[in-house]
Protein backbone atom coordinates (compact mmCIF):
# COMPACT_ATOMS: atom_id res chain seq x y z
CA UNK A 1 0.00 0.00 0.00
CA UNK A 2 1.30 3.29 -0.92
CA UNK A 3 1.44 5.93 2.19
CA UNK A 4 1.48 9.39 2.87
CA UNK A 5 2.20 11.48 6.18
CA UNK A 6 -0.20 13.58 7.61
CA UNK A 7 0.13 16.75 9.70
CA UNK A 8 -1.57 18.76 11.69
CA UNK A 9 0.10 22.42 10.68
CA UNK A 10 2.69 23.55 7.75
CA UNK A 11 4.99 24.03 10.64
CA UNK A 12 4.88 20.33 11.56
CA UNK A 13 5.43 19.24 7.71
CA UNK A 14 8.73 21.62 7.69
CA UNK A 15 10.16 20.19 11.14
CA UNK A 16 9.63 16.84 9.66
CA UNK A 17 10.98 17.72 6.20
CA UNK A 18 14.23 19.42 7.87
CA UNK A 19 14.80 16.46 10.26
CA UNK A 20 15.11 13.90 7.51
CA UNK A 21 16.84 16.09 4.86
CA UNK A 22 13.98 17.11 2.61
CA UNK A 23 12.54 20.09 0.15
CA UNK A 24 8.89 19.94 -0.03
CA UNK A 25 6.29 21.49 -2.42
CA UNK A 26 2.73 22.37 -2.16
CA UNK A 27 0.75 20.50 -5.32
CA UNK A 28 -2.92 20.72 -4.55
CA UNK A 29 -3.55 23.42 -2.28
CA UNK A 30 -6.93 23.38 -0.56
CA UNK A 31 -8.06 19.86 -2.38
CA UNK A 32 -11.78 18.80 -0.59
CA UNK A 33 -11.49 15.74 0.36
CA UNK A 34 -14.90 14.77 2.63
CA UNK A 35 -16.49 17.71 4.66
CA UNK A 36 -13.03 19.44 5.19
CA UNK A 37 -10.37 21.70 3.04
CA UNK A 38 -6.37 20.08 3.51
CA UNK A 39 -3.56 20.80 1.49
CA UNK A 40 -1.18 18.23 -0.44
CA UNK A 41 2.63 18.71 -0.65
CA UNK A 42 5.51 16.48 -2.37
CA UNK A 43 8.75 16.01 -0.36
CA UNK A 44 11.90 15.76 -2.38
CA UNK A 45 14.96 15.02 -2.20
CA UNK A 46 17.82 15.28 -4.88
CA UNK A 47 15.25 16.67 -7.11
CA UNK A 48 13.01 13.59 -6.99
CA UNK A 49 9.51 13.22 -5.38
CA UNK A 50 10.15 10.27 -2.85
CA UNK A 51 6.92 11.14 -0.44
CA UNK A 52 3.85 12.70 -0.08
CA UNK A 53 2.25 14.92 2.96
CA UNK A 54 -0.55 16.27 3.48
CA UNK A 55 -1.76 19.55 6.18
CA UNK A 56 -5.00 17.96 7.74
CA UNK A 57 -6.53 20.67 10.62
CA UNK A 58 -8.85 17.98 11.57
CA UNK A 59 -6.30 15.59 13.30
CA UNK A 60 -7.29 15.33 17.10
CA UNK A 61 -3.52 16.12 18.40
CA UNK A 62 -0.58 17.88 17.11
CA UNK A 63 1.04 14.79 16.13
CA UNK A 64 3.92 15.32 13.94
CA UNK A 65 3.33 12.94 11.39
CA UNK A 66 1.05 10.03 11.00
CA UNK A 67 1.08 7.32 8.05
CA UNK A 68 -1.85 7.03 6.34
CA UNK A 69 -2.32 5.00 3.10
CA UNK A 70 -3.44 6.17 -0.11
CA UNK A 71 -7.46 7.46 0.27
CA UNK A 72 -7.74 4.29 -2.33
CA UNK A 73 -7.37 1.64 -0.26
CA UNK A 74 -9.45 3.44 2.91
CA UNK A 75 -11.83 1.51 4.66
CA UNK A 76 -14.29 1.01 2.73
CA UNK A 77 -16.63 0.34 6.05
CA UNK A 78 -15.71 3.88 7.84
CA UNK A 79 -12.72 5.25 5.61
CA UNK A 80 -10.39 4.42 8.32
CA UNK A 81 -6.89 5.59 6.80
CA UNK A 82 -4.55 5.44 9.78
CA UNK A 83 -1.84 2.59 9.25
CA UNK A 84 -1.85 1.05 12.57
CA UNK A 85 -5.57 0.43 12.62
CA UNK A 86 -5.44 -1.68 9.21
CA UNK A 87 -3.95 -4.87 9.59
CA UNK A 88 -3.40 -7.39 7.10
CA UNK A 89 -4.53 -10.88 8.25
CA UNK A 90 -3.21 -12.63 4.64
CA UNK A 91 -1.76 -11.44 1.11
CA UNK A 92 -5.53 -10.33 0.04
CA UNK A 93 -6.99 -9.35 3.19
CA UNK A 94 -7.07 -6.09 5.42
CA UNK A 95 -9.06 -5.86 8.55
CA UNK A 96 -10.04 -2.78 9.90
CA UNK A 97 -9.58 -2.33 13.80
CA UNK A 98 -11.98 0.89 14.02
CA UNK A 99 -14.81 -1.06 12.33
CA UNK A 100 -14.06 -4.63 11.73
CA UNK A 101 -14.75 -4.62 8.24
CA UNK A 102 -12.57 -7.29 6.14
CA UNK A 103 -11.68 -6.20 2.63
CA UNK A 104 -8.87 -6.33 0.23
CA UNK A 105 -7.43 -3.20 -0.69
CA UNK A 106 -6.40 -3.93 -4.34
CA UNK A 107 -10.39 -4.33 -5.51
CA UNK A 108 -12.08 -1.15 -6.52
CA UNK A 109 -13.96 0.58 -3.46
Amino acid sequence: MMTEKAFKTPAALAAYAAEHGLDFEQTTPKAIEGEYLYSRYCFIQDGLVVGHGIIDPCLEDDVSAIELVAFAYRCPGCGERHIDNLVWIDDETVKCATCGALYDPNEEV
